[in-house]
C-alpha cells in the first residue's frame, strides 16, 4: 500500500508539471512559434528551444517528489518550494519589466541565499526553475539552478563540516589549557 502511495505522490507532481509544460508550449506554438533563450541573451551561444522542458521538467519533477517522499512530506519541502518558485518568478518579471538592476540584485543574491539556504534540495531547484521557465526557457534556469546548488551543497557538506570540526578541536584545546592551568 505505501509503495502505490509512494507512486502516486511521484506521478502525480510529474504529470502536472508535463501537463503545464505542454500547455506553455502549445500556447507559444499559436502564438508566433516556440521560442528558443541563448544563454546570456547573447546570439553568440546556442539557442536553447523552449521544447526542452518536456524533458527537463517531468524530471525536475519526478526527483524533487521522490525527495519529498523519502523526507516524509516534511513542511521544509514545501516552504523550499514556494521560496524557489517565488524568488525564481521574482527574478523573471524584474526581467521582463526592464528593471536590470533588481535583475541583477537578484541574481546576485541568490548566491547568498545558496550559502545561508539549503538550496541543494530537488525542491528548491524544481521551484526555482518553475518559476523561471516561461520568461527564459527550461534549460537556463536548470543551468543556474545546478550552479546555485552545487554553492549549497558545497557549503553544507564540505564546508560547514569543516567549520564545525574545527570548533570542536578549538574547544577541545581550550578545555585541555584550561584544566591544565587548574593543576598548577
Amino acid at each position: 500500500m505505501i509503495s502505490s502511495l509512494d507512486d502516486r505522490t511521484k506521478w502525480i507532481p510529474t504529470g502536472l508539471v508535463l501537463a503545464t509544460a505542454l500547455a506553455h508550449l502549445a500556447w507559444e506554438h499559436f502564438n508566433g512559434g516556440i521560442r528558443s533563450h541563448h544563454f546570456l541573451g547573447d546570439p553568440k551561444f546556442p539557442a536553447m528551444h523552449n521544447g526542452w522542458g518536456l524533458l527537463i521538467l517531468p524530471a525536475l519533477a519526478w526527483l524533487a517528489s521522490a525527495s519529498i517522499v523519502k523526507r516524509c512530506f516534511s513542511r521544509s519541502a514545501a516552504i523550499g518550494f514556494v521560496g524557489a518558485l517565488t524568488y525564481g518568478a521574482a527574478l523573471s518579471i524584474s526581467f521582463s519589466t526592464g528593471n536590470m538592476a533588481a535583475t541583477r540584485a537578484l541574481f546576485f543574491s541568490a548566491f547568498a541565499v545558496s550559502v545561508l539556504l539549503p538550496v541543494y534540495r530537488a525542491e528548491c531547484i524544481l521551484g526555482f526553475v518553475l518559476g523561471m521557465t516561461f520568461v527564459f526557457g527550461p534549460f537556463i534556469p536548470t543551468a543556474f539552478a545546478f550552479v546555485f546548488a552545487a554553492v549549497s551543497a558545497l557549503v553544507y557538506f564540505v564546508l560547514h563540516p569543516l567549520f564545525v570540526r574545527m570548533l570542536d578541536r578549538t574547544r577541545e584545546r581550550s578545555s585541555i589549557d584550561s584544566s591544565n592551568e587548574g593543576q598548577r
